[in-house]
């Protein structure tokens, strides 16, 4: 590693390994009498006359300013990089903060530079804004590859500074430029130039003499390998042999095996053939004795039809469901159809306000026990169970979120004092008679209100009663034996 004050051996100076300048011990202004350091800043120009090519940032009240450093490769296309010759100019001014508008930027010095002129400083500078002792006045110091170089030549313009500020220029001489090489430099660098040939030389014999003493040995280790490789092959190959012979003997019992449990398995084969006869004889049996069983069950299915429909026709005689036509039309068109159970009239919209309530109460009393009765008889489950006790009949909902058992009992009475869950009990009642008539496959009215639908499921029982007396409920029955039965109504919401 090279000191702060040893230059490297043969720098690279163009225009392209410049990097950075710094000036130190810049001749502050005098201004009224008093020496001030000025704002400045600097721009480089390929000759006297040609227009900058880069400009740096201002530095502010400084006698030892340094600017950025720049990458001119970067920067500058149109320039040829490289030149070693180029112009350094600084420019100064002195304002106060508040100035306005600030003074214009004056030439304060120019420097005409060869980077092969200048003499090397430092491979590191001090303290940024630090004066250097060791340098001269107005002294600029361009970074290169490898450090610092002091270039000493500048020029003023005269023409350009106020004439108060002349006073604190200096014209600074080319005749203090130095060359960065002494003779003495020269000789030791050819010196070592001719020693490096020498061993430049004595390496390549050693490194031919070597080059062949690889190469012989290259060679004989090529062929030892080859040897090594057929060797492992002609092992390979006697151990591919060997995992051969021992698959093909393995192979040869599992053969011979499997030749047994196939002998085996056609044995087996046989015998099954012989159960399977027995079998196919037993079935036939069975589905002769099926063929009979499903005779009687038909007929016990046409029984139980006629006996069901007898029932219900007797249940709508102890529960006459009739329509009513008393009253004047005006209101029977205005309430809609009125239907009569056991005397007591219902209307079919729902609507029983201006009715009596114990009248209702008993009325859907009357609805509930016949409903009850038909399920029964018909074996039936309901989506909501009811429970008839004439007129304080109540209906419940096992499905509702309520957890208390008395807001699961839906009351089919009394609809003055609660008519939310009375309207709620009479709509469950209606899903029930509708799931009677889907299991029936009667379509359900919505005009026609509990008793029309009622009215309507014995009219049905009716005809069936009539089919069985003109020797048609046989067919009848096996008809709704073969019909999966509907699916239940939805719950009231």
């Amino acid at each position: 590693n090279m000191g702060d004050d040893e230059a490297p051996l043969n720098p690279q100076r163009r225009l392209r390994h410049l990097s950075g300048l710094v000036a130190r011990n810049l001749t502050p202004l005098r201004l009224e009498g008093v020496l001030r350091p000025y704002h400045s800043y600097i721009s480089l120009s390929a000759t006297p006359n040609a227009p900058p090519f880069y400009t740096s940032e201002t530095v502010f009240n400084s006698i030892n300013p340094t600017w950025r450093e720049f990458d001119l490769t970067q920067m500058v296309d149109a320039l040829d990089l490289g030149s070693s010759k180029f112009v350094v100019r600084l420019w100064g001014a002195y304002f106060d903060p508040e100035q306005q508008p600030p003074p214009t930027f004056k030439l304060m010095i120019q420097w005409d530079i060869d980077l092969y002129g200048l003499e090397f400083y430092k491979a590191k500078l001090d303290e940024a804004g630090q004066p250097s002792v060791s340098l001269p006045s107005d002294s600029i110091l361009v970074r290169l590859t490898g450090g610092y170089y002091h270039a000493t030549t500048a020029t003023s313009n005269p023409f350009e500074v106020e004439p108060e500020q002349r006073a604190g220029m200096r014209r600074v001489d080319r005749s203090r430029v130095r060359s960065s090489y002494t003779k003495a430099s020269l000789i030791r660098i050819l010196t070592l130039q001719r020693a490096i040939q020498r061993v430049r030389t004595n390496t390549e014999v050693i490194s031919d003499q070597t080059t062949q003493c690889i190469r012989t040995r290259q060679e004989e280790q090529d062929v030892n390998t080859a040897i090594e490789r057929m060797r492992m092959v002609v092992e390979t190959f006697k151990e591919e042999e060997r995992v051969r012979n021992e698959a093909c003997t393995e192979q040869k019992a599992r053969m011979a095996t499997q030749q047994a449990a196939q002998e085996a398995s056609q044995a087996l084969i046989q015998r099954s053939h012989k159960t399977l006869a027995v079998t196919r004889d037993e079935l036939c049996e069975m589905k002769d004795k099926l063929r009979e069983r499903r005779q009687l069950l038909w007929q016990a299915k046409s029984m139980e039809t006629v006996r069901q429909t007898r029932i219900i026709l007797e249940l709508s005689q102890i529960f006459p469901v009739l329509p009513q036509s008393t009253g004047p039309p005006s209101a029977r068109s205005a309430r809609g159809r009125m239907w009569s159970i056991c005397r007591l009239e219902l209307p079919s919209d729902g609507d029983f306000s201006g009715c009596d309530e114990d009248e209702v109460a008993t009325a859907l009393g009357y609805v509930t026990h016949l409903t009850f009765m038909i399920a029964k008889y018909l074996d039936i489950p309901f989506r909501f169970p009811m429970r008839p006790m004439c007129s304080r009949s109540t209906i419940v909902d096992d499905a509702s979120a309520a957890t208390a058992d008395e807001d699961l009992v839906f009351p089919l009475y009394a609809p003055g004092k609660n008519k939310a869950r009375f309207e709620n009990a009479v709509a469950m009642l209606n899903l029930n008679i509708d799931q009677l008539l889907a299991h029936c496959s009667i379509r359900s009215t919505a005009d026609g209100g509990p008793l029309g639908n009622l009215h309507a499921l014995i009219k049905h029982f009716f005809h069936l009663n009539h089919a069985h007396t003109n020797g048609q409920l046989t067919h009848v029955a096996q008809t709704k034996a073969a019909t999966p039965h509907p699916p239940n109504a939805p719950p009231v919401s």
